[in-house]
This record gives C-alpha cells, structure tokens and sequence, in this order.
C-alpha cells in the first residue's frame, strides 16, 4: 500500500481492523479520507495534504492507532481472538469489576480492536442504509426495552440517520465512514432515553453528552457512567428472526 491513499469509500466491516492492526491511520479532510501510514503521522500537528492544524481529538486517534502499531505488532488478530477478547471484558465488566481496575495490557486489546458491532451481533442482521430494516430493528428493540419493566436496561441500536432521505444517502454516509447509532436505555418513568452516537473514520465516536472519544469502548462506558447505568444490565440479542 503507498503511503498515502485517498480512500473514495470504506467498508467499517472487521476486516478492516485486521488489515491495518495500526499501520494505517485514515485522516479526513472536507469529507474525504486518506488513509496514511500510523507511524509517519505520531508527530505531525497539521494534515499532511491541507496543512490544517489536526484537532486534539484527531490527535487523541492518531496516538490510539500508534500504541495499537506498537503493542500488538506480535499478536495474530483472528476472529477467535476478537472473541476471546471481547469475552474477558464482558464477564469481568458483568460481574462487577470497575472500567478502571481492569488488566491494561488486555483493556488496551479491547481498546484497538473492539467496535460497537462487538457488543450487538444483532447488527449483522441489518443493512444499515436501508430505511426499512433500520424500522424493524427500532420497533423490535423498543419492544424487547419496554418488556424488562425496570430502569437502567440498555442496548445499541442504528439510528435511521444512517439512512439519509433514502438508500443512497445511506449508502454515501457508509461511504464516507460515518454511521449513527443509538444507546438506548430505559428511564425511571420506564420509557426510553436514547443517546445518539456518531461515528466517524478519523476521529471515533461522539454524543452530545460525554464529546468525542477515539475508540468505542471508551465512548460507551462515558455514557453508562454519565447515565449512572451498570454495565450488567446490557439486554443481549442473541437472534432475532424477521
């Protein structure tokens, strides 16, 4: 791969993760992203092609691609790794350990390589540009919140800004790495909140109520933090039939 590539679309599927394992870091720049090598990148303060100052929280991202080159150069990324990853951070965070007093080393894996797909298998079910599925998945997940008749039940859905007015808004959107997602939890008059996530290649996850973080682990337990809300009530979809 040359050292810089303009990207026209992306695909945020996984195997993205396992191509780049942090050599790579994309960049935006007026809505288009080029991909750089992560290592070219760690002490610039500009973009390499507009020469505009990069945020801190580009920065923030550039530096989490750069301890990810670092830190797992030696570790073979597998889909039964990605598994075994995301399993030591569920069962520890469900039986009540704190964010905070987990192993860093293994936290830094959950950190890389994680994504929200990891924690609702159920989105695999879903083109995220199709308006009507989004709805079916809205509908069904509304349904399976209100059932727990309890507060502080939490999920993640798509959110139908993802599919723009109509598929190919949605489509341009995926092209351009970004993608709204929901948490959704439920309140103590037992409806719903929903707190809107956005994704973008280049700078990572962002809500309203915690700011931009580069990776999703970090931007989910903001919010369950923010919202006062425990890890162990997350509502896992196991499959869903349509």
């Amino acid at each position: 791969m040359n050292k810089e590539e303009k990207i026209d679309s992306i695909d945020l599927d996984q195997d993205i993760i396992f191509e780049h394992k942090g050599y790579y870091t994309f960049l935006r720049d007026n809505s288009i992203l080029t991909l750089f090598e992560t290592d070219k990148l760690t002490d610039k303060i500009n973009h390499p092609i507009s020469l505009r100052c990069l945020t801190s929280d580009e920065l923030k991202y550039i530096h989490l691609k750069r301890d990810c080159l670092v830190e797992t150069l030696s570790i073979d990324i597998t889909n039964d790794k990605l598994e075994e990853i995301f399993e030591w951070y569920d069962q520890l965070r469900k039986v009540g350990n704190s964010y905070s007093s987990l192993n860093l080393k293994q936290l830094n894996l959950c950190r890389y390589y994680l994504t929200i797909s990891d924690f609702e298998s159920h989105f695999y079910y879903f083109n995220p540009s199709d308006k009507y599925q989004i709805k079916q998945e809205n509908e069904y997940t509304t349904t399976l919140l209100l059932s727990q008749k309890e507060e502080n039940y939490w999920l993640l859905r798509h959110s139908l800004l993802s599919t723009g007015e109509n598929i190919d808004d949605g489509n341009k959107l995926r092209e351009k790495g970004i993608r709204y997602y929901l948490f959704s939890f439920t309140n103590k008059i037992l409806s719903i909140t929903d707190v809107l996530i956005t994704f973008s290649i280049g700078i990572g996850y962002h809500t309203e109520i915690t700011g931009w973080h580069p990776c999703f682990i970090d931007c989910l337990e903001s919010i369950l933090t923010h919202c006062s809300i425990p890890y162990n009530t997350h509502i896992e979809i196991n499959k869903i039939n349509f």
